[in-house]
């Protein structure tokens, strides 16, 4: 007879990851099962570890990975349980209620994600984070160059308008995500964290598309003729 949910915890609908190392978590090709799983609800770790041994398996399956590989990929509930406290320590997973069997004692822990949705988000810091700005800057500004010969490029000038592109696009896409996070939830819960930082990227690219007006002047005073 299986055991009966007490859940406990109620996920968020949405979780701004602006957190580096929490996003490469969410990109780990040995913790994403784990997190893609989930979205469809709270699990045993017994029940986790037979779906992620069927999820790793169809992945190799589809890369094309021998059947030795494939039975490496495979994982006990003894690691999926180790796996489930690092993404705890993350905040990425909880442990939402417990499992309990009809005329047992003993019962089972139950993991839930801590939101329906995560979406990763520049934090402030990286953007005062001078030293990587402008690391990446230099190397923009020269390819912009190359692209644009006949124009003066200001660097500093191009660094600001950056970060002020940057912020404006999570802060407009975070907005979306806010407003119809249960509708994204559900058009995206087949997608890979890799597919959804696609995703991401392009929506970034349509919304300041749609705005380049406000960016218009800034862009003047950056770039002038040679």
């Amino acid at each position: 007879m299986s055991c009966q949910n007490f859940i406990e915890f109620e996920p968020d609908a949405l979780k701004v990851i602006t957190d580096e190392k929490t996003y490469k978590m969410l990109l780990d090709p040995t913790y994403e099962p784990i997190i893609i799983i989930l979205r469809e609800g709270p699990l045993t770790v017994t029940a986790l570890t037979k779906r992620y041994n069927a999820f790793v398996d169809k992945r190799g399956t589809n890369r094309g990975l021998s059947p030795e590989v494939l039975k490496k990929e495979k994982k006990s509930e003894m690691t999926i349980y180790r796996y489930l406290k690092d993404l705890k320590k993350f905040n990425l997973v909880i442990e939402a209620g417990r499992c309990i069997e009809p005329g047992k004692k003993s019962t089972k822990a139950i993991y839930s994600r801590t939101a329906r949705m995560f979406y990763p988000k520049h934090s402030s810091n990286d953007l005062k984070d001078s030293e990587k700005i402008d690391k990446h800057i230099d190397i923009l500004s020269e390819i912009i160059i190359m692209y644009k010969p006949d124009q003066k490029l200001s660097k500093s000038c191009l660094s600001a308008l950056v970060k002020k592109i940057v912020l404006f696009s999570d802060t407009e896409a975070a907005s979306i995500f806010e407003k119809h996070s249960d509708a994204i939830s559900a058009l995206t819960k087949d997608q890979s964290f890799d597919k959804m930082g696609k995703i991401l990227t392009n929506l970034g690219s349509i919304i300041l598309m749609l705005n380049a007006h406000l960016f218009e002047e800034d862009l003047k005073q950056c770039f002038k003729k040679g």
